[in-house]
């Protein structure tokens, strides 16, 4: 009877200690908050956001202008010389913004804007249009 009652702390003080060292070297507590928080930011990827259309280069405010592009939802604008020919391209993001939850896009349209800013017209090289 004694043995049993040896036998029965040990296994109890056993379980106890390995209870008590698990807590101490697993248990301690995360940062993780677990729930849905009062105020969603962190969960929205992207907000729209939209640039002064003054401040794009001469060459997109040709185009803005021309094709009379919505200045208050410009998103980007950027020209490049292209080498050999006699005009820029012209890169513009406008329009509303598109799937801001898993990061904000906006229409990407493409022009070829002449040297001396007299003709503007869709840039299409080299895309495919569908039929």
């Amino acid at each position: 009877m004694k043995n049993k009652l040896i036998l029965v702390i040990s296994v109890c003080l056993v379980f106890i200690l390995g209870v008590g060292f698990y807590f101490y070297f697993f248990g301690k507590k995360s940062e993780v908050v677990i729930g849905i928080p009062e105020k969603n930011n962190n969960i929205v990827g992207d907000a729209a956001r939209y640039i002064n259309s003054q401040t794009c280069d001469e060459y997109s405010q040709v185009a803005i202008e021309k094709l009379k592009i919505d200045r208050n939802k410009i998103h980007s604008c950027n020209s490049s010389k292209i080498e050999n020919e006699d005009f820029y391209l012209v890169e513009i993001e406008s329009g509303e913004a598109q799937d801001c939850p898993a990061g904000c896009f906006y229409e990407l349209s493409m022009y070829k804007v002449s040297a001396n800013k007299e003709s503007v017209e869709e840039f299409n090289d080299g895309i495919e249009e569908e039929k």
